[in-house]
């Protein structure tokens, strides 16, 4: 499981634009939000911790890995 502390997740929409970047990067991946932590949960496909990194900034978030 990888995860990403997103301090600029605000919303259901960034979650949804953000789930939609992470899955055009890992088609596999299962993806787990919680809005309120400003946190999210991957369990990768086969993307890697700098590919998902890469997907959520350029969905326009900064992700923290946790």
């Amino acid at each position: 499981m990888i995860a990403f502390q997103i301090k600029d997740l605000r919303c259901g929409h960034c979650a949804s634009k953000t789930n939609r970047a992470l899955r055009d990067a890992d088609p596999q991946a299962r993806v787990y939000f919680d809005v309120p932590a400003l946190r999210v949960e991957i369990d990768a496909g086969y993307a890697d911790t700098a590919e998902l990194s890469e997907a959520i900034t350029a969905a326009g978030y900064t992700p923290v890995p946790v």
